[in-house]
């Protein structure tokens, strides 16, 4: 997923992941229970994970990341991505 400023929920792009689908759910609040349209996306699949939440950010203007932040003591809204790493970059080539 990405916005004008980069990418949306991810840290790295998996070049040797077989992408199937996704479960996406709506909200009118997001996970802190702030008011704001809120898409969950949760990966089909037999290993689903935690859901990624992306938020409408009123100071930003647009859809960001929501969760937790390893600097962070709470959930905020996460930066995007220009450049993110590619890992598994042999797989390309098959």
């Amino acid at each position: 997923m990405r916005n004008p400023e980069g990418y949306v929920g991810l840290d790295y792009i998996d070049d040797g992941w077989k992408f199937e689908d996704y479960d996406v759910s709506l909200s009118d609040k997001g996970s802190d229970n702030t008011e704001r349209l809120t898409f969950y996306f949760t990966l089909l699949g037999p290993d689903p994970g935690w859901p990624t939440e992306i938020g409408w950010n009123k100071s930003t203007g647009r859809y960001q990341e929501f969760g937790d932040d390893s600097t962070a003591e709470h959930k905020l809204f996460k930066s995007e991505l220009k450049h993110p790493p590619h890992r598994n970059t042999a797989a390309q080539s098959r």
